[in-house]
């Protein structure tokens, strides 16, 4: 799926204009944590700015969309880390310790699901655009559907994304291909916060 046909012209602007601001965020987010270089009130300002846009934000798509689009949950999942920052900063800020403690627990655990829910839509949308593309290139032949096991070993594929990848095997290969997904998106989210762990 291209984004150019995902997203119309506008959502494309406000991609760019949000890749900005995400980067100002990522900024100052490194500054607070590790490099101690603005003052504590800029960056108070800064990330309260970037906070209150992103509400607006999520309010005006909420409005405009509603919650039954791909565009709304996208915008939710932007701002997410946006709000639990600044929740985390304002608890550090303040002092509150064990606040904060909660905060980044639960933050981490919201995190991880909301990506867990996107990497599993993903690779479904990519697994039917393959189904879909199959389809079409191929008269369907139910004497071929109901013998999979017969296929030549020309036609094996080694595409994660595709449901008749080889080892994924004959039988529910729809759920190994998701037990799959799911292993793998627990390592790599487990890797990453390991490694941010360590800066």
């Amino acid at each position: 799926m291209q984004w150019q046909s995902f997203f119309d012209r506008k959502q494309q602007a406000t991609l760019m204009v949000v890749a900005l601001v995400a980067w100002v965020w990522t900024a100052v987010i490194v500054d607070w944590l590790w490099v101690f270089y603005l003052p504590v009130i800029i960056q108070y300002v800064i990330l309260g700015l970037i906070t209150v846009a992103s509400g607006g934000w999520l309010a005006v798509t909420y409005e405009k969309y509603s919650a039954k689009t791909v565009w709304f949950w996208l915008v939710l999942t932007v701002t997410f880390p946006v709000f639990w920052q600044f929740s985390l900063y304002n608890c550090h800020h303040f002092g509150l310790e064990l606040l904060s403690v909660y905060v980044a627990r639960f933050g981490l655990a919201i995190l991880f699901l909301i990506g867990l829910v996107w990497s599993v839509w993903g690779v479904e949308q990519i697994a039917q655009g393959i189904e879909l593309y199959r389809r079409q290139q191929r008269e369907f032949d139910l004497q071929a559907v109901l013998q999979k096991k017969y296929r030549s070993s020309t036609t094996k594929t080694w595409n994660p994304f595709d449901p008749e990848a080889w080892y994924y095997g004959h039988k529910s290969p729809r759920l190994n291909q998701s037990l799959s997904g799911f292993v793998s998106y627990c390592a790599t989210f487990l890797l990453v916060c390991v490694i941010l762990s360590q800066l």
